[in-house]
C-alpha cells in the first residue's frame, strides 16, 4: 500500500500550482469520503488542459527535454570543477544528486566567510550547517551548489569566480 504524492511545481513550472496523488483503489473510496467538503484552488479549466497535456505525452516529452537540459548542465559543472579545483581544495560528491553538486571544503576559510563572499556573487551555495542537530566533532564546511538556474554559457564564469573570488585564500597585506 504505497501513496506518491508529487506536485507539478518544478517539473513544469511554480505557477501550475498542482498536485497529485496516485493511490490504491482500495483506497480511493476512503479517500473521497476525507475530501468530500474540500475546495480545490485550481480550476477545471486548468486541470483539463494538464490532463490533456499529460494524456498527449507532452509531459514526458518536456521532461526528456528537461533532464537533457540539466544534464548538460552537470556536466558543464563537474567539468569546471576539476578545472578549476584541481589543488583539492573541494571535495566533489552528489554528482548524482539531481540540480545540486554537494561540496565539502578543505581549506582553513571560516565557512561564514565563504557564504558571505558566495552570497555578495550572487553564487547559489547554501551551507549543509544548519540541517545538522549536532555537529560532528570533524565537521567540515559542506555546501550544496545549485545549477538549475544556470545556463551552459555562464557555469564556466561562475566556477571560475567561486574559484577565484569565494574560496581563494585572503592575501596578506603588503607593507
Amino acid at each position: 500500500k504505497v501513496i506518491y504524492i508529487g506536485t507539478f511545481s518544478k517539473a513544469i513550472s511554480p505557477a501550475i500550482r498542482t498536485g497529485y496523488m496516485v493511490l490504491p483503489m482500495a483506497l480511493l473510496p476512503r479517500f473521497e469520503r476525507l475530501i468530500d467538503n474540500y475546495s480545490c484552488p485550481v480550476s477545471r479549466i486548468e486541470q483539463a488542459i494538464l490532463t490533456d497535456f499529460i494524456k498527449q505525452g507532452y509531459f514526458e516529452k518536456h521532461l526528456n527535454r528537461m533532464r537533457k537540459i540539466y544534464k548538460g548542465k552537470h556536466d558543464c559543472m563537474m567539468e569546471q570543477l576539476q578545472k578549476y579545483f584541481p589543488e583539492k581544495i573541494l571535495e566533489i560528491s552528489g554528482d548524482n544528486a539531481g540540480l545540486y553538486v554537494l561540496i565539502r571544503y578543505l581549506g582553513s576559510q571560516p565557512e561564514e566567510e565563504i557564504l558571505r563572499r558566495a552570497k555578495t556573487l550572487g553564487m547559489p551555495l547554501k551551507s549543509l550547517k544548519r540541517y545538522y542537530q549536532n555537529l560532528p566533532f570533524h565537521y567540515l564546511p559542506t555546501f550544496l551548489l545549485g545549477f538549475a538556474n544556470l545556463s551552459e554559457e555562464t557555469i564556466p564564469d561562475a566556477i571560475r569566480s567561486l574559484s577565484e573570488k569565494v574560496f581563494a585564500s585572503p592575501k596578506p597585506y603588503l607593507l
